[in-house]
């Protein structure tokens, strides 16, 4: 008998307390539609990590850049080179070759493009001093 009492009593307890009956419910209702949260603390190492992935996307190009550039002024340096070992053997002091080199570097040219045999002419403009290549 004392059973039976208890589990009355928690029976009345749960439909007071819990709404045991409207759990066996079958009625339907509609729910509306979730809403999406975000924790604050990952909001803010996402900005970073967003931040230094952007850093780090930039850095190669900036780098590509700068190695472009040397690139192009070491091949320059190199083709000057070059030029100033075959007109040095050519003039009476060896070490004007340079200073020759960066004079017709600094000339006034004609091109004069022949299409038909594939070359480019070029005319160089007279030089201050030949042999000192100074302007």
């Amino acid at each position: 008998m004392f059973t039976r009492w208890s589990q009355e009593n928690f029976f009345r307890y749960m439909r007071k307390h819990y709404n045991l009956d409207g759990l066996a419910d079958h009625s339907t209702e509609e729910i509306s539609e979730p809403a999406t949260l975000v924790n604050p603390e990952y909001r803010a190492i996402d900005g970073k990590v967003r931040s230094h992935v952007a850093t780090l996307n930039r850095l190669p190009r900036k780098f590509g850049e700068i190695m472009l550039i040397d690139m192009i002024k070491m091949i320059a340096y190199r083709a000057e080179t070059a030029m100033v070992s075959i007109i040095r053997d050519l003039m009476s002091r060896s070490e004007d070759a340079r200073n020759l080199i960066e004079a017709i570097y600094r000339t006034e040219v004609d091109l004069i493009p022949n299409e038909k045999e594939g070359i480019l002419k070029v005319r160089l403009h007279q030089l201050a001093n030949w042999s000192s290549g100074k302007t």
